[in-house]
């Protein structure tokens, strides 16, 4: 029998699947990419500049620790090795705000890591050049030495050692000018100035002569060194001076205040140059033993 058919002798078909993207869906795909990728780079740059503001820091704030360390070293070592009686002032200084200097003068070790003193062999007169000692041991040529006997010394360059150790004469730079007894100390002598030059680098630097040398940069962008004095008077708050204006005001200072500022020499990613600070308190341990008990 034959089927009968209904809806006008058709048969419905299920519609073709549909493929691909259409405009606005890629549109939409590429505006995401777009924002996603301008995140992801605005990201990318805010941590490179963290990253160089880290290294500018991490650069200023070494430099900086590296002149106090050294700075401070030598001023806590001041006067070692070297005579107190007759009185012998390890250290002087100058003050003019911002970029004071200070000078440190401390004994050289000898051959056996000792102190480099000798003994004068026969009487000095004023006016001579050359030391007999029983020891020219840490001696050295172009270096600095101190003399002195029953009256305070005097500080001349040696321009010449006969022998490497044991006895022998040091010739001076210049003639004495004071008389020595047989006896009299001859000590070795190192003295370190450390100053602020504003004017020979691209930036400020902290620079150290040595015996009295041409000074040489030792921290870069050490732009202020300012150093005070705090005395054994009015204690407990103790009076503090820029500059001791005399010996008997050097023999009362108790401690030393440094304070350093360091500039930059990068630019940070603000534009403007990074600038770190810091004080430290040094007690200088040779200077009590001046003071008259």
């Amino acid at each position: 029998m034959p089927r009968t058919m209904h809806g006008g002798g058709r048969t419905s078909r299920p519609r073709a699947q549909r493929s691909g993207l259409t405009f606005v869906e890629l549109l939409v795909a590429t505006l995401l990419m777009t924002g996603v990728g301008a995140v992801l780079i605005d990201s990318f740059r805010i941590q490179m500049r963290h990253r160089a503001d880290a290294e500018v820091t991490a650069e200023t704030y070494q430099g900086l620790v590296a002149a106090l360390d050294s700075l401070t070293r030598d001023v806590r070592l001041a006067g070692a090795c070297l005579p107190t009686q007759p009185l012998f002032l390890p250290l002087s200084g100058t003050h003019d705000g911002m970029t004071d200097s200070i000078t440190v003068r401390t004994g050289a070790a000898g051959a056996t890591s000792g102190c480099a003193v000798a003994a004068l062999m026969g009487p000095l007169g004023a006016g001579e050049t050359e030391l007999a000692v029983d020891d020219v041991s840490g001696f050295q040529v172009d270096g600095l030495a101190y003399v002195a006997g029953a009256v305070r010394g005097e500080i001349f360059r040696v321009t010449a050692v006969s022998a490497p150790s044991g006895a022998g004469v040091i010739r001076t730079d210049t003639a004495l000018a004071q008389s020595y007894p047989v006896g009299g100390g001859v000590y070795a002598l190192e003295e370190r100035t450390y100053a602020v030059d504003t004017s020979s680098y691209e930036q400020p630097v902290l620079t150290r002569s040595v015996n009295r040398q041409a000074a040489q940069p030792l921290a870069r962008g050490i732009e202020s060194l300012r150093i005070r004095y705090r005395l054994n008077e009015n204690c407990p708050t103790c009076t503090v001076v820029d500059l001791p204006s005399d010996d008997p005001t050097w023999v009362q200072v108790n401690e030393i205040l440094v304070s350093a500022t360091a500039v930059s020499r990068q630019t940070l990613s603000t534009g403007e140059r990074l600038r770190e600070s810091a004080t430290v308190t040094v007690e200088p341990l040779n200077l009590e033993t001046l003071r008259p008990s």
